[in-house]
């Protein structure tokens, strides 16, 4: 647990404003994974960085610190990107029995945003965990007469790591079906590539970024190994991360049998047709 040193942060910037001139594409940066970004009073800073160097720019948040003078702060240092927000329910008391934070002060923080950003750049992300039967409702036209586009899931257990959600064991599998590991790179505070942002329990560590530039990780040996393992089901651990995933693909699922009848240079192709490659970076932990 801790917060990212900023040479460290500067080195991933910088690296990756490189591969982005190499492989001329736009990236993306997602502030997320396991930290709150806003507990840093200074991300402003961090954020010009980034911005300074062509990257777009994200915030996974539950808004809780988000207080006036931050986002001034972010906005007088020119930051123009989206925030998606984590806002697991409308009620009061569903918001805080799932959240356990203070629902006063985060709509407080969240209806400043409104008022000084564009509602087409903001989003709600709401988990249905536990919901009373009318909340649906009331998330949906609460937000929509907002105009702000929410997202409503369900609950995943991040590989069986959160208490209280039912957790899975795929005996076989073919792959990731958001297929996340072919655009995204999930960097912890230390400077750990995760295999997967739901790697909450950090049990794949493709490499370090003090040691290796992005570009050598992602195009490294490690990763390529684990993902014919995850693709092609060779010699995965019966206990793999990606067994215990909801978003894993089951061997026998349609999907993978569709996708068996694919060209794999049709398969490169879609995949290499994605506008952005995202970065996921945990600045605190």
């Amino acid at each position: 647990m801790g917060i990212m040193p900023w040479d460290l942060y500067k080195k991933i910037i910088d690296d990756y404003a490189q591969m982005m001139d190499s492989y001329s594409f736009k990236g993306v940066l997602g502030y997320c994974q396991m930290g709150e970004p806003f507990i840093l009073k200074d991300i402003a800073k961090w954020t010009k960085y980034a911005s300074e160097h062509g990257i777009f720019l994200y915030f996974n948040t539950n808004a809780s610190l988000l207080y006036p003078d931050i986002l001034n702060s972010l906005l007088d240092a020119g930051f123009s990107g989206r925030f998606n927000i984590s806002f697991h329910g409308l009620t009061k008391d569903v918001y805080e029995r799932i959240m356990h934070l203070n629902y006063e002060n985060t709509m407080k923080n969240i209806n400043y945003l409104l008022e000084k950003y564009p509602a087409e750049k903001i989003s709600i992300n709401a988990v249905s965990f536990e919901w009373p039967p009318d909340e649906e409702k009331k998330v949906l036209e609460y937000w929509g007469e907002r105009q702000v586009h929410v997202t409503i899931s369900k609950a995943l257990s991040r590989c069986g790591l959160v208490p209280g959600i039912k957790q899975i064991s795929k005996k076989r599998i073919a792959g990731c079906r958001t297929e996340r590991v072919f655009f995204e790179m999930v960097i912890s505070f230390n400077g750990d590539v995760l295999l997967c942002c739901h790697d909450m329990d950090r049990e794949v560590i493709i490499g370090n970024l003090k040691e290796s530039s992005i570009d050598e990780i992602w195009t490294g040996n490690r990763l390529h190994t684990i993902l014919n393992k995850i693709y092609h089901d060779k010699n995965l651990p019966e206990n793999f991360l990606c067994k215990r995933c909801e978003e894993s693909d089951p061997y026998w699922s349609p999907r993978r049998i569709v996708k068996k009848f694919i060209p794999q240079w049709a398969l490169k192709k879609i995949r290499s047709s994605r506008k952005h490659n995202w970065i996921i970076t945990d600045m605190t932990s």
